[in-house]
């Protein structure tokens, strides 16, 4: 009876063990001890066992993918990869999804996925950043172009990780990238607000300007008034002007007198002003009153 308890003991314990599991470490590791958990638990209910079952699934998983030639060392961007590509003045939409997946693009990219039999989780996380990165280059997305820091830019406003190193490298070799949308955005509100002060600026001087003509005109039309009533009362002060009579001789009797004095005007626009000045006399102006 008390090697039977000692045996449930030892059950217990290898459970409470693997139920504590840690994904996270070595896979070959973890996959011995799913492997022995799933020995142990053999005679536990059914349910105990399809956990460790199905966790045993996800650990030859892990460990098939960390087997795979993808993740093997020689095929990660190390810190020289990364400062070679860092330097380039572009790079295509393979080239960024391989490095972001902190990949060298020589050894991870289209050529090398068709070539390989084995499917991986990497082969198919470069086939998806690349369709993101391929849509994205012909969308026009990558506001400053193609360069690296460009596309780390647009890998940031994704929300897409990107390995330190590599941003380190670019940082290093590239002046940081304007978001030109932005500044183009920043610099339309700033022109539509100028443009809205010089609308608001034409029209006061226009304003102004309407003003001052009204003005002009204004005083212009007092002085003509001034200078026809001088004409009109010289015309009949002087020159015995009659302006109800249906012809008169004034006209010509002062273009005659100022063609005399070197001042040249001929007797049709004195005429006119003689006229224009005799509808300033009042309504009930007679001859007599001269």
């Amino acid at each position: 009876m008390k090697n039977a308890t000692d045996a449930n003991r030892s059950l217990d314990r290898s459970w409470a063990s693997y139920s504590q599991w840690d994904m996270e470490e070595d896979p070959q590791n973890s996959l011995r001890d799913a492997a022995d958990a799933v020995r142990r638990l053999a005679s536990r209910p059914p349910a105990e066992r399809a956990v460790a079952e199905a966790m045993l699934r996800q650990a030859r998983q892990r460990a098939a993918e960390a087997s795979h030639r993808f993740n093997r060392p020689d095929m990660f961007a190390d810190a020289s990869v990364c400062d070679h590509w860092s330097k380039m003045p572009y790079w295509s939409d393979e080239e960024a999804a391989a490095l972001l997946l902190e990949r060298n693009p020589k050894l991870l990219n289209r050529k090398a996925i068709r070539a390989e039999p084995r499917p991986s989780e990497i082969g198919n996380a470069f086939q998806r950043l690349r369709d993101l990165a391929f849509r994205a280059l012909a969308a026009g997305e990558f506001t400053s172009g193609r360069s690296p820091s460009a596309i780390l830019l647009w890998a940031k406003q994704k929300q897409i990780a990107i390995p330190a190193s590599l941003q380190a490298s670019v940082d290093l070799h590239t002046q940081p990238v304007v978001d030109w949308k932005k500044a183009h955005d920043q610099k339309a509100i700033e022109l539509e607000r100028v443009q809205a002060e010089l609308d608001t600026s034409k029209a006061q001087l226009k304003a102004v300007i309407t003003e001052q003509a009204s003005a002009n005109r204004s005083l212009l039309t007092r002085e003509r008034t001034s200078v026809l009533k001088l004409i009109l009362g010289m015309a009949i002060g002087g020159y015995g002007y009659a302006p109800t009579a249906s012809r008169s001789p004034v006209a010509k009797d002062i273009a005659g007198d100022l063609h005399r004095l070197g001042l040249t005007l001929d007797e049709d626009t004195v005429r006119k002003y003689l006229e224009e000045a005799k509808g300033l006399l009042p309504s009930d102006w007679n001859q007599s009153d001269a």
